[in-house]
């Protein structure tokens, strides 16, 4: 009986996780975490997107950096996409990893069995941050040396740089008064 309920909230689980992608998918709309080059990364290895690593990028960079062309923002929205697609894989093995977790501790699994699962998750954990920060340089190497200094100046704010305005948007050349138009993580 335990397992028949616990089959029950794995099939749950994963149907829900995948009719909340499908209508953002289908809907083709640009979504802050696929087509603006948004992050939400930092500082939090288990938020699992692209553009950044910790402490990297967490807004819309369109927004943020100044003198962007058209050309950068259309790269950069680009490899938002692509990076995003290689999320989607990763996200997904990292979610059937916890499931089968949850399941070794409901059938008390021996140690190994448990250790050889939280290895697996933490090199999946270490794949997505290595992909995350190779996005971020991809970006960075479109920059010029004075967007670059001021994408570095809003990085190093974490995930309350830029337009958050954690720090009463210092660096955002959006912040004209207390409305800025910039999208938040």
């Amino acid at each position: 009986m335990k397992m028949k309920k616990l089959y029950l909230v794995v099939i749950v689980t994963v149907l829900w996780i995948v009719t909340s992608s499908v209508p953002l998918l289908a809907s083709g709309k640009e979504h802050p975490q696929i087509g603006s080059s948004h992050s939400s990364c930092c500082a939090k290895v288990h938020a699992h997107t692209c553009f950044g690593g910790p402490g990297v990028m967490c807004c819309d960079i369109s927004k943020c950096i100044p003198d962007l062309t058209p050309e950068q923002k259309s790269k950069i929205q680009e490899l938002g996409v692509a990076c995003q697609k290689k999320m989607i894989s990763l996200n997904a093995d990292l979610k059937k990893l916890e499931l089968d977790m949850k399941i070794l501790f409901v059938d008390h699994a021996d140690k190994k069995k448990v250790n050889a699962k939280i290895d697996e998750m933490a090199r999946i954990k270490a794949q997505i941050l290595k992909e995350c920060y190779s996005c971020y340089l991809d970006v960075r190497n479109l920059l010029t040396d004075k967007q670059k200094k001021h994408l570095d100046d809003c990085c190093k704010k974490g995930s309350k740089g830029c337009c958050q305005h954690g720090t009463h948007g210092k660096c955002c050349p959006q912040k004209k008064s207390v409305t800025c138009k910039a999208t938040s993580c």
